[in-house]
């Protein structure tokens, strides 16, 4: 028969300790949720406007397939939208026939498209794809925002090729304009 050892001493956490660990975890998660709710509106912000840029792409490889003309039409504000359509005077908040894609605020939560102006999608090619609509130098075709006030501005060049710079907010991916 063996004999027990005499430490009977037990193993593992005691409330107390148990206690002051949540305690330390809580005041973590409380600093970092700050930063991490900015690093969300930013990809956010990213994604909306990787999105934008993807549907003029479509659009114009569209326009080329087609052989037509098609249309980015937006409404900026609140309720905001844009698609691509077959149309200038579709509408893009709404399900219409007119339109072959169609982005609204539910798509891109807690960003805002707060400025942008229609543009033109020409059938000319995918290499030579012009895009017109675009306003003086320096504009931009759109402008996104996130509830942070982080803005990105999307600059359309005369070939149809976009390019996205940081308006205002702390530094992004996309450099300064």
């Amino acid at each position: 028969m063996r004999a027990q050892p005499a430490n009977n001493r037990q193993h593992g956490l005691t409330l107390l300790e148990l206690v002051m660990t949540l305690a330390v975890l809580a005041v973590l998660s409380a600093l970092a949720l700050p930063s991490f709710s900015a690093q969300m509106d930013q990809r956010r912000l990213a994604g909306a406007a990787e999105a934008l840029l993807a549907d003029i792409n479509e659009g114009r490889f569209e326009a080329a397939h087609q052989r037509r003309s098609l249309h980015l039409v937006v409404q900026p504000g609140a309720a905001w939208c844009w698609a691509v359509a077959l149309e200038p005077g579709c509408p893009c908040g709404q399900t219409a026939a007119c339109a072959l894609k169609s982005t609204r605020p539910v798509d891109h939560p807690s960003i805002v498209l707060s400025q942008a102006q229609p543009l033109q999608l020409l059938p000319a090619g995918l290499a030579g794809g012009a895009v017109t609509g675009v306003g003086s130098a320096g504009t931009g075709a759109a402008v996104l925002e996130s509830r942070s006030g982080q803005q990105l501005r999307l600059d359309m060049h005369a070939m149809g090729r976009g390019h996205w710079c940081t308006l205002a907010g702390p530094p992004s991916r996309y450099p300064p304009c």
